[in-house]
């Protein structure tokens, strides 16, 4: 299946597509050959029709950004810059035409090496308290650090400087990490410092991460009636950014304690009066950077039973249609996003 026939799908009955980040990946040894998802034995998703889509043109990076872009039928190659903008938008964080945003993480160094790209679970207020110290000692009128979720934080800077690139923490886990820093030299200046003042701390968190960075642009209108259920900030950026309805849901948080049924009663609301249902579930990608194959496996079951069966049940009763796939693959062994074709599923298609 192609991105272009998954809309066309909408324009003869409504679509709900789920979006499970990073849940596919080859088998493993140590589950027999198995993928997590054979593992997981989710009944519902066996019931559904099987194909394969490839959300990452060749040539790109396997990230989430890219393959909402190409599943929402956009360029990606215009927008790699984006991704930091994405999620200030996704958070309601104003950005002027002249500030470049960067996304910041905070992590966990041992030695040369960053074993956690999310802080070793940092809480948000533990987020908040480590934002705040960083801005008593670096902030200026023209930066300054936002805490947003979690260990996801960003970066604002005015200027009229170059956009540099650095490659995603969880790209290097347990890898000497000086070579993979930020080429902007203030900015490389500033993360070493920041990093040097989070040691002398006591956070879970001992570092920041700085990525992504990018600024505004102008992503066209999508065309369709759609509607957009996710806690992650990057995804709901993109969705304000195409003109897409965000739906909030209590409970969505983007882990592994995110609240499915509420986002599968959301998405049956939606689906009365939209062409195109989009819902996304973050939390698959997140366990796979842990390095967490059996919290996937546990997860995956969780979307089969919370989400996918009640929107099976739905879609039968009311001419509509279900997919669920994954925006990319992410291998629980390395931690790393595979530029490959995924599985996807479909349902009570006309």
């Amino acid at each position: 299946m192609t991105p272009q026939q998954l809309l066309r799908i909408s324009s003869g009955q409504p679509l709900i597509v789920v979006i499970a980040d990073g849940m596919h990946e080859p088998g493993l040894d140590v589950l027999g050959g198995l993928t997590p998802w054979q593992k997981a034995e989710c009944e519902r998703m066996r019931m559904m029709t099987e194909d394969e889509i490839c959300l990452v043109p060749e040539g790109l990076e396997a990230s989430t950004d890219v393959a909402m872009l190409t599943l929402l039928g956009y360029d990606a190659r215009k927008y790699i810059q984006c991704r930091a903008p994405f999620e200030a938008l996704g958070v309601g964080l104003d950005v002027a035409d002249n500030e470049i945003v960067v996304r910041c993480n905070l992590v966990k160094i041992m030695g040369d090496s960053i074993v956690s790209h999310c802080g070793d679970g940092v809480t948000n207020m533990e987020a908040r308290d480590i934002v705040s110290l960083l801005n008593d000692n670096f902030a200026t009128e023209n930066m300054s650090f936002h805490a947003i979720e979690g260990f996801r934080c960003l970066l604002k800077v005015r200027g009229d400087g170059a956009v540099s690139q650095s490659t995603p923490p969880h790209d290097i886990l347990q890898k000497p990490f000086p070579q993979y820093l930020i080429a902007d030299e203030c900015l490389l200046d500033l993360n070493v410092r920041a990093n040097k003042l989070l040691a002398s701390r006591s956070f879970n968190a001992n570092g920041i991460w700085l990525w992504g960075a990018g600024r505004l642009c102008d992503l066209p209108h999508f065309g369709l009636c759609a509607a957009s259920i996710s806690g992650t900030p990057l995804v709901r950026g993109i969705s304000r950014a195409a003109g897409i309805e965000v739906v909030d849901v209590a409970g969505a948080d983007g882990t592994l304690n995110t609240n499915l049924f509420g986002k599968a009663d959301a998405a049956i609301r939606a689906a009365r009066n939209h062409d195109i249902i989009l819902v996304h579930v973050e939390a698959c990608d997140e366990v796979s950077h842990q390095r967490d194959t059996f919290a996937k496996i546990r997860m995956i079951k969780r979307i089969d039973d919370e989400l996918v069966k009640p929107l099976q049940d739905y879609v039968l009763q009311n001419n509509a249609a279900l997919v669920v796939l994954s925006d990319h693959a992410t291998s629980s062994v390395t931690g790393r996003h595979l530029s490959i074709p995924v599985s996807c599923y479909s349902y009570n298609l006309k």
